[in-house]
């Protein structure tokens, strides 16, 4: 697909989350770096537990960042202490999934 004359190139550099880093310490992302272009699909994939939903989270703006950077179009979206932009919005055509679990809300009866 070209992305010629298109926003969207993302550019994630050492991107790191630790929750809790005063206490429990867990690393959910530690180092993740790559880049996608304009107009390119990108998959995330990996166990369970692996730093998935945390990292499409941190790009979307609802986690922030411990270390790195996110970058989109060349502006920087996240980095440690950078606050979620203000009054932000997709462009035309972006979708957002949101992954919950149901199993705990799922009641079966006989």
């Amino acid at each position: 697909m070209n992305g010629a004359g298109r926003g969207g190139a993302l550019s994630i550099r050492n991107a790191g989350k630790i929750y809790d880093p005063e206490g429990v310490h867990v690393v959910a992302l530690e180092d993740v770096s790559f880049d996608t272009q304009p107009g390119e699909f990108c998959v995330v994939v990996g166990p369970s537990g692996c730093g998935k939903t945390t990292l499409l989270n941190s790009i979307a703006g609802f986690d922030r960042l411990t270390s790195g950077e996110i970058f989109l179009d060349g502006g920087v979206l996240a980095r440690p202490g950078k606050p979620p932009l203000p009054n932000w919005s997709p462009a035309p055509g972006w979708k957002l999934v949101f992954q919950f679990s149901t199993s705990s809300r799922t009641k079966y009866s006989k």
